[in-house]
């Protein structure tokens, strides 16, 4: 017999995957995250996937790429959180495929940090405030 997990808020009663859709929809630090995660594993799951239908081994695969075995297999599993992009790009061309990148723009708009603009411009815009 299979139960269902249930969480309440308030008064209202609500399924586990209503719960984390609230959490999502609460937090967009969190959901941003979660996104990441979800793309990375599904880079995973492609490149998987490719490399059965091609009826190649981690191994064949590595050495058609130019990348070590265990690099494959890292991949895989997930194991490797930042490899770089001309990796990918030569696995998928040993694979037959390509790499696709978009760029889309944030649904929330965010401020950009003073770190991220640098001292010199951080420093004109406090003075300009000051003014």
């Amino acid at each position: 017999m299979k139960t269902r997990t249930r969480a309440t808020v308030g008064t209202k009663k609500m399924g586990a995957l209503d719960w984390v859709q609230a959490q999502l929809d609460r937090d967009l630090t969190l959901r941003q995250e979660v996104e990441a995660l979800v793309d990375e594993i599904s880079i995973e799951q492609d490149l998987i996937a490719l490399r059965e239908a091609r009826g190649l081994s981690q191994r064949q695969l590595a050495k058609v790429a130019g990348v070590a075995q265990p690099m494959i297999a890292r991949i895989e599993s997930g194991k490797v959180s930042n490899f770089e992009l001309k990796t990918l790009v030569r696995l998928a061309a040993a694979l037959g495929a390509r790499v696709e990148i978009t760029l889309q723009t944030a649904k929330v708009r965010t401020r950009p940090r003073l770190a991220v603009l640098g001292r010199a411009t951080a420093a004109k815009r406090v003075a300009a405030g000051a003014r």
